[in-house]
């Protein structure tokens, strides 16, 4: 367990140095350059995947890792997401973050979310209860104000325009990466969050284990709770939300979708 602690400590340092170098204003204009217009592959994405999985080698040397920038290998024990959000870093924007976790059985039993922009870093680790800022973060209760629907855009649209419009005393707040706006979600800050977009392991895999800490569920859009599952790490949709307001959202979910097919 010391090991593996001291391994974490490291690998939390590493990214939260890489984090702050393409927060750098002279070198942002580079990092920023899109490399892969398909793929919205920016000079920051290669970088920072090149070295966390440098570190994981170092770290954890025989370690397979499942990243967005290099889905092929054998043995995955880690999951990356060098930058989750790249839209928001290109266009100036806060909401992304750098991220990685380690799977055992399907098991998150290490993560590392790190937001450069507020210099917020969330961790979790095996033995060992969540964390920001390597505090311990308290297990949030539930209130009866207004529900907050989630999403990236500045006015609601899609499925998220739906739910506002039909879940009484709700409101809409922005954010960016797919993973801030779930931990949101678990840290209390938002209330629902519904994405009707196919959904990858790298995408949402670092927030399981914060998941507790306000007792929400991860699912599907079809309501089927998601699974890490690096064999097959593509999901149809997501929703992330406190189990107490499940029962409510997902058959207005599901009205959405039979009119609306999932893209």
């Amino acid at each position: 367990m010391k090991v593996n602690k001291i391994k974490h400590l490291i690998l939390i340092k590493l990214i939260i140095f890489l984090g702050k170098i393409i927060e750098i204003n002279f070198l942002r204009n580079i990092f920023k350059i899109i490399i892969d217009k398909k793929k919205f592959t920016t000079v920051a994405d290669i970088f920072l995947d090149k070295f966390i999985r440098l570190g994981i080698f170092l770290l954890y040397p025989g370690k397979g890792v499942l990243s967005e920038e290099s889905r092929k290998n054998k043995n995955i024990s880690w999951i990356i997401d060098p930058l989750d959000g790249t839209m928001s870093f290109v266009n100036g924007f806060k909401g992304y973050v750098i991220q990685a976790c380690r799977i055992e059985s399907g098991i998150v039993e290490e993560s590392i979310i790190y937001a450069p922009a507020s210099n917020d870093c969330f961790s979790y680790l095996s033995g060992d209860l969540p964390r920001k800022n390597l505090k311990v973060i308290e297990k949030l209760k539930d209130n009866d104000e207004r529900l907050a629907i989630i999403d990236n855009y500045p006015k609601p649209r899609g499925i998220a325009k739906f739910l506002l419009e039909n879940i009484q005393n709700s409101i809409y707040i922005e954010s960016g990466s797919l993973s801030m706006k779930s931990l949101l979600v678990c840290l209390g800050l938002a209330d629902i969050f519904v994405k009707d977009i196919p959904v990858r392991d790298w995408d949402v895999a670092p927030i399981v284990p914060f998941l507790g800490l306000r007792d929400c569920i991860m699912q599907d859009i079809n309501g089927n709770l998601f699974t890490i599952n690096p064999l097959s790490f593509e999901k149809k949709g997501l929703v992330v939300t406190p189990a107490i307001y499940s029962k409510q959202l997902l058959p207005l979910i599901k009205s959405y979708l039979d009119v609306n097919v999932i893209k």
